[in-house]
């Protein structure tokens, strides 16, 4: 089993840094995470680019 990626992403709501875990380069994660701070839902989209072996991750709001 793969480790779990640790990342910082910024709340949509509060601002404040949110670590998340993802798994590695898994294509197309969609999935909501509360933030630890104002508690709101955060929606976690990853896209894995495989040409550049990269995985970006977007964090927004839940009603977005």
């Amino acid at each position: 089993m793969d480790q779990l990626d640790q990342r910082q992403v910024s709340c949509p709501y509060c601002g404040m840094a949110v670590s998340v875990l993802l798994e590695p380069m898994a294509e197309g994660q969609d999935m909501i995470q509360d933030c630890g701070v104002c508690c709101r839902p955060i929606r976690l989209i990853t896209e894995y680019e495989p040409q550049f072996a990269t995985q970006t991750l977007r964090a927004l709001r839940d009603d977005e």
